[in-house]
């Protein structure tokens, strides 16, 4: 029947309509209202331009943490339908996904490199993780992040979004992998779109939402297969 597909059209037509809402008003989300005195001294409202100020600006990164690092704790479980089916396909609902019996547990420390006013900020990031279940290896990469902070709705809920380039190693090939991959995956591109959930305002912590993929980025790292993983975590900031 057609009734998986209608939910993942459905699903598209959504997140369609949340990105327009949330960038349309862009003035609201990056800007702040001040209050003048007009001529007539009656208060009117007027846009501080901070939106017309924001600038490139980078962070010393080997100063101590001020605000401006991450250190995240996530679980996840294998998920066997590919991005190209997430992503192109339109499966976008995770429980019409198909999972297998790895789980992952990971832990990763990450600092803002560059921001663009509230709007944009770059974050590398090196992490660590575990296999459970089905496989037992250990996973190392390192990545760079660019992410998307403001949102109409961050005075409800703080929102970002985020994604990744980088490179990921596996201690060594489990049977999983030796199947799918058609060379050798231990070393493998990390590729990994996240949201980010938190209370509005100056919060210390969010909630991680996260898709853990390492794959061959299309012969970039070799003829190999997709491997990924639906964390859940919590970051704290410091």
């Amino acid at each position: 029947r057609n009734h998986p597909d209608m939910i993942n059209r459905c699903t598209w037509l959504v997140l369609f309509l949340t990105f327009l809402i949330a960038f349309g008003p862009i003035d609201a989300a990056a800007g702040n209202t001040a209050i003048d005195g007009g001529a007539d001294g009656v208060s009117e409202p007027s846009q501080a331009p901070a939106d017309k100020s924001a600038s490139w600006r980078s962070y010393d990164i080997w100063s101590p943490c001020s605000g401006d690092c991450l250190a995240t704790a996530a679980f996840g479980r294998y998920v066997e339908t590919s991005m190209t089916n997430i992503f192109f396909e339109l499966e976008l609902v995770p429980w019409e996904w198909d999972y297998g019996d790895i789980n992952f547990a990971s832990l990763t420390f990450g600092r803002k490199l560059a921001d663009y006013g509230r709007f944009i900020s770059i974050e590398p990031e090196v992490g660590l993780g575990k296999r459970f279940g089905d496989a037992d290896e250990y996973e190392f990469w390192g990545a760079l992040y660019l992410r998307w902070n403001p949102f109409y709705w961050d005075h409800i809920i703080d929102t970002s979004i985020a994604a990744s380039t980088g490179v990921s190693y596996a201690s060594r090939n489990n049977e999983l992998e030796a199947d799918r991959a058609k060379s050798n995956a231990t070393w493998l591109h990390y590729f990994s779109p996240e949201i980010t959930l938190a209370p509005p305002g100056d919060s210390s912590f969010s909630f991680v939402i996260r898709l853990h993929h390492r794959s061959g980025a299309g012969g970039v790292f070799g003829e190999s297969g997709g491997f990924q993983y639906l964390m859940f975590g919590l970051r704290g900031h410091f």
